[in-house]
């Protein structure tokens, strides 16, 4: 391995890479070519010159290259490196430089692919934490819009409970109203008997006085005239304000069902917004609904694996949409991380080593997921976690 003083692995890569004798010398010491890290560089391009170098003998894997100092001077041109300390006591025998420099160019090549293909797959995991960054934001503006729209339910409640108040109130005006009118009534009706009898007690009197008689009843009929035309108005008055009465009943039947038609939508609004937002959405209910979702996302996987129509493959992908939905909002209840997606080949140490850089916090994973995870060594891919 390469000296921690020195860059260059042997004595004479210096030399030659700065001469450029070889094609692959340059661009190994220049930081190992296409995003391959120094440290592969360096010993491809040790391994280059050995296999270059003509009558050195094979260099042992754990032999250390930091033997000569960094401030001493190179050896001349033409002369053998110094043996290392520690040498294997067997000598291979010698191989075709052409031959060695081909396979170490395969291996350079098959690190190269190996590399770009670990940056395709940070790539991939980019642009899933992106994804889930992304629906998480159309989440939170989703339960802003549930908060907003749950607020204007309340003011329109408090609108109504006035409007009730202000109702109650007339008809209580009216109530009184009513008794006073039946009480006169019932005054008109004693005074109404009263004149019958006074008319009773005139008419006993007919015969002694006539023409007093004549005078006090036409008299008494004038007044019974006006007696009676005020009774007809009050009973007039007393239709119209029951009139009114049944109109106001009519109206306060139709507020109270409006008001009881409004608590049982704001009830059910309620049970969808989560309570850091002001619902009654607890994490026991959606956990429990995230458990519905996820098995009948596994009996869709189930249907479509022994079926796999476009049909069942369709169903299979709105059980997994309703389970991110679940999950989303589950993770919002708990004010988790995030959430992820499970993809093929994915196992929760993957997915924490992944998200948080260490694979031992797959615990964590597996216990905020346990209502939706049937066997935490298999996941089901499309399977949405909660990521606390």
């Amino acid at each position: 391995m390469p000296s921690p003083r020195s860059p260059w692995p042997w004595p004479g890569c210096r030399r030659l890479a700065e001469t450029g004798h070889h094609r692959h010398a340059r661009r190994l010491t220049q930081g190992g070519g296409r995003g391959l890290p120094r440290r592969w560089g360096t010993l491809t391009l040790a391994l280059v010159l050995l296999a270059l170098a003509p009558g050195t003998p094979p260099v042992p894997v754990d032999a250390r290259a930091d033997e000569v100092p960094v401030g001493a001077a190179a050896p001349p041109a033409g002369t053998a490196p110094p043996a290392p300390e520690r040498v294997q006591a067997q000598v291979e025998p010698p191989v075709d430089p052409a031959t060695q420099v081909e396979v170490l160019t395969q291996r350079v090549r098959g690190i190269e692919g190996k590399l770009k293909e670990s940056a395709a797959a940070r790539k991939s995991a980019d642009q899933a934490r992106m994804e889930a960054e992304r629906r998480l934001a159309e989440g939170t503006q989703e339960g802003a819009r549930l908060s907003a729209e749950l607020s204007r339910l309340r003011e329109a409640k408090a609108d109504l409970e006035t409007q009730l108040r202000r109702a109650q109130e007339q008809n209580a005006d009216t109530a009184a109203q009513l008794a006073a009118t039946a009480h006169q009534v019932r005054d008109l009706t004693t005074a109404a008997a009263a004149q019958t009898e006074h008319e009773a007690d005139l008419e006993r009197q007919l015969e002694q006085r006539q023409e007093d008689q004549r005078r006090g009843e036409a008299d008494l009929l004038g007044r019974l005239r006006a007696a009676e035309q005020a009774q007809s108005g009050l009973r007039a008055q007393l239709r119209e304000r029951e009139g009114s009465l049944t109109s106001l009943s009519v109206e306060l039947g139709a507020v109270k069902t409006q008001r009881d038609a409004l608590d049982e939508r704001l009830k059910a609004l309620s049970a969808l917004v989560p309570a850091p937002a002001g619902g009654a959405l607890t994490l026991e209910t959606a956990q429990a609904r995230s458990a519905t979702a996820a098995a009948a996302l596994r009996d869709a996987l189930t249907r479509a694996e022994a079926g796999g129509d476009a049909r069942l493959r369709r169903t299979v992908r709105e059980a997994e949409q309703a389970l991110h939905r679940a999950q989303f909002t589950a993770a919002q209840v708990a004010e988790a991380h995030s959430v992820y997606r499970v993809r093929p080949a994915d196992t929760l140490v993957l997915i924490a080593n992944r998200i948080y850089g260490d694979g031992a916090r797959w615990r964590a994973i597996r216990e905020a997921n346990r209502h939706v995870l049937a066997d935490p060594d298999r996941l089901t891919p499309g399977l949405t976690l909660v990521i606390p």
